[in-house]
Parts: structure tokens; sequence; C-alpha cells
């Protein structure tokens, strides 16, 4: 997935002479300071670790949150707000989502991790609708001088795609305690930057100057946060991911399949030694 260049030794530092190495992802090249005792393979573990797991969550996230963009412009169409400032935003959010997925399936095959996500999808659509409609109700009975029917669209939108950024700083964390190496950096440009900017811009574009004044009231509520958490854990319920390997391996054609160990404990499934092709389900 990424490759580690040394470039030179860190001689700063009496206590810990590391070095910096170029890393290169996907085309993208970022310096990275690497402590003494970890080598090359350490890095290319932990690039390969953190990618594979980036795969597993940020992309399946994105794919969430870009099916209900596909909702919300349907609603906003309807409700003829599409337009100036939110249509700007909306479109740059959503493009800066797409590109990034993009980037993604540059070493991944889209299809199978598509297959993965629609089916978790599937599972909280309803649950998701919930905390729309309960956001929507806790606005109109704050009184929100805005819409609240589209307010809740809004801020579903800005916190679905704040959980992907929220998700992707998790996972670098995760890596640099199993891989004792920081490469935050390298993956940089796999976080939909602008995604995050326009979400919270649409937010305002809604909201205008209430866009804070009730965002305790929201993401404070018990009964909110209730159902937050149930939407997490079913994403990442061992169970239900394990279900979704298997519904997104046998989604594959048989000839794909048959490139692939699966196993049956867990549903990951490996590349047979020999095979070349895109390591799904890493």
């Amino acid at each position: 997935m990424g490759t580690p260049i040394l470039l030179g030794n860190h001689n700063d530092c009496k206590i810990d002479k590391g070095r910096y190495v170029e890393t290169d992802v996907s085309g993208y090249k970022a310096v990275i300071y690497v402590p003494s005792g970890i080598d090359n393979e350490q890095i290319q573990k932990a690039l390969d670790y953190a990618y594979s797991t980036l795969c597993q969550s940020c992309y399946m996230e994105f794919i969430l949150a870009d099916c209900f963009l596909f909702i919300s412009k349907e609603i906003f169409d309807k409700k003829k707000v599409f337009k100036f400032n939110l249509k700007r935003h909306f479109t740059d959010c959503q493009k800066s989502i797409h590109d990034t997925m993009k980037l993604y399936e540059r070493h991944m095959d889209e299809d199978y991790y598509n297959e993965y996500s629609t089916y978790l999808w599937d599972l909280i659509k309803d649950k998701v609708e919930k905390l729309r409609k309960m956001i929507e109700d806790k606005l109109r009975n704050l009184k929100c001088k805005y819409n609240p029917y589209l307010c809740s669209y809004v801020i579903m939108i800005q916190n679905l795609v704040q959980q992907i950024n929220d998700t992707h700083k998790h996972v670098m964390e995760i890596t640099e305690r199993e891989y004792g190496v920081d490469i935050a950096s390298s993956y940089e440009n796999h976080r939909a930057k602008t995604a995050f900017t326009q979400a919270d811009n649409c937010l305002y574009d809604i909201m205008h100057d209430e866009d804070e004044k009730f965002r305790d009231n929201i993401v404070k509520d018990k009964k909110v946060i209730a159902v937050w958490s149930d939407i997490t854990r079913t994403l990442y319920d061992p169970i239900n991911a394990k279900k979704a390997r298997f519904s997104a391996f046998y989604s594959m054609p048989e000839e794909t399949q048959a490139l692939y160990n699966l196993r049956e404990e867990d549903g990951f499934c490996e590349l047979k030694d020999g095979a070349k092709r895109f390591k799904k389900g890493a």
C-alpha cells in the first residue's frame, strides 16, 4: 500500500536517535519521524494495517454518509432550498467524499467494500431516520426559528461526516500504539478534509445564527446519545461485521472467489499464494 524511504537520522535527541522516513501512499509523499528500534519492515506493517483498517471503517463510513447525502439532496430539492450557498457547499462536500473514496479504491476492490458497507447501511438506515426525527422533534420543542425538519438533515450530515474524521484519528492512534510509529501524515489525504468544512457550512446555511445555539441540547441529550451509540455499536458489532464480510465475499463472481481463502470463523478472506489481485477484507 505504502513505501517507506529512509531520509536521514535524527541526532537532536540523545535519548532516542530515530530517523526521518519518507512514505509514499497512493502517490502522496509524507515525511514521518521513526523512533529508534523501528525498522522499515515495521513501518510497512503499520502502513498496511492502517490502510486495511481504514477500508473497513472510514471507507465504510464514507459510503454511509454518501447514502444519507443522497437522501438529503432529494429533500432539499423537494423543499426548494437546494440553491445558492447550500447547493455549492453540499456539492463540494459530496465531491470531496467521492474523490477520497476514489483514492481508497486505487488499491482495493471497491465492489467488495461497497457490498460490505451497503449491508451495514441496511442495518442502520432505520435507526438513522429515527435519530433524525428525534433531532427534528427536539428542535421543534426548543422553538428553533428555522425549519426543524431541514435543520435535522444538516445536523445529521454534519455528524455523519465528522464521525469519519473521528474514526480516522482513532485508527491512526491505534496504529501508532500497535506499531510504535506515527504515520498519520502518510494518510492525511484519506481524510476528505474539504468534506468536514463544507458539512459545517451546510449546517450554517440552514441554521444560520442558531447553528451552535442548540448544539449542547442535542449532543448532550441522553436519548440522542443512546440512539447514536446504538448506530455505532451496530456498525462495529463483530457479528454484523462477519455477516457483512460473508455478504461481500459471496457477491463476488465465482472466479474471483476462487482466488481467496475464506475464513469461516470471522469472514475474512486472504489472497491465495500466487494469486494476483487486490487483497479483500484484509
